[in-house]
């Protein structure tokens, strides 16, 4: 009887969304949404890299909301 080895089968794509409700600051005048977009793009790593987005990694305004769309591992902190 033969043993059929197993092998590795291919990872699910994890797909993240994080969506940051920016309403009540930007109402009080705390914070400019476009600020701090690319407040997050200068500081997002991909790969230990910033600014280094490419297709894995998208961020989206929609008027007082940002949306970060990663493909990859992403860090939640």
């Amino acid at each position: 009887k033969k043993q059929v080895l197993r092998g590795k089968g291919q990872k699910k794509k994890v797909s993240v969304r994080f969506t940051i409700d920016c309403t009540h600051p930007v109402e009080d005048n705390i914070m400019d949404v476009t600020n701090f977009e690319k407040y997050l793009q200068e500081k997002i790593k991909v790969g230990g890299k910033t600014n280094n987005f490419g297709n894995n990694v998208a961020l989206e305004r929609n008027k007082m909301k940002l949306t970060v769309n990663s493909d990859v591992d992403f860090s939640k902190r």
